[in-house]
């Protein structure tokens, strides 16, 4: 049983990653929180350079499970990799 609740808890702090990373994009810190917490998951870090490269990456945690996820925003200036 107890297997099962972490793999459930790996699913849903990816989830919960992924979709805090999406409102830092368009809502900064503030909205990443409120998303993560709507989620049930605690904000473990957030790393804001939407004005440097256009990222937005957020690490949250749900019990024993953690999850990162990084949002990338495409109307912002292209990154140097992406340059010929």
């Amino acid at each position: 049983m107890l297997f099962s609740v972490q793999l459930v808890n790996n699913a849903r702090s990816q989830i919960a990653a992924d979709a805090t990373a999406l409102a830092g994009i368009y809502g900064g810190v503030e909205h990443a929180t409120n998303i993560a917490k709507a989620n049930l998951a605690t904000p473990a870090s957030f790393t804001d350079n939407r004005n440097t490269n256009g990222t937005f990456t957020a690490v949250v945690a749900i019990g024993a499970a953690s999850a990162s996820a990084q949002a990338f925003d495409q109307w912002a200036p292209a990154l140097p990799t992406m340059n010929p």
